[in-house]
């Protein structure tokens, strides 16, 4: 079943949250992809993003956090549940509704 997926923002660029291939995709150019493998988590399992605005995409340099590129953001990215409960839920096989109130 087709449907609309969720989309956000990263310093002003919008991406589609697709669950069922693991990537973010910009909405107006969707070849550029950013993998979720390409996302940083910290020991409490939050997830971040260093942003390259330049590329639009995941900065691929060396990543010190104190001495970032002016060029670079540090994107704290939410669950991928408060993202996108349907696509998790169908990911894992679990009805539409298996992480929402309905």
């Amino acid at each position: 079943m087709t449907r609309e997926l969720p989309i956000i923002e990263f310093a002003g660029t919008a991406f589609y949250v697709d669950i069922q291939e693991d990537e973010f995709r910009q909405v107006t150019n969707p070849r550029n992809k950013i993998h979720f493998d390409l996302l940083d988590s910290s020991d409490d399992l939050e997830l971040s993003l260093a942003f390259d605005k330049r590329t639009l995409n995941a900065y691929m340099g060396e990543l010190n956090i104190a001495d970032l590129p002016v060029y670079v953001e540090m994107i704290n990215i939410p669950s991928f549940v408060s993202m996108d409960p349907v696509g998790v839920a169908r990911k894992c096989n679990f009805p539409d509704n298996f992480f929402t109130d309905d």
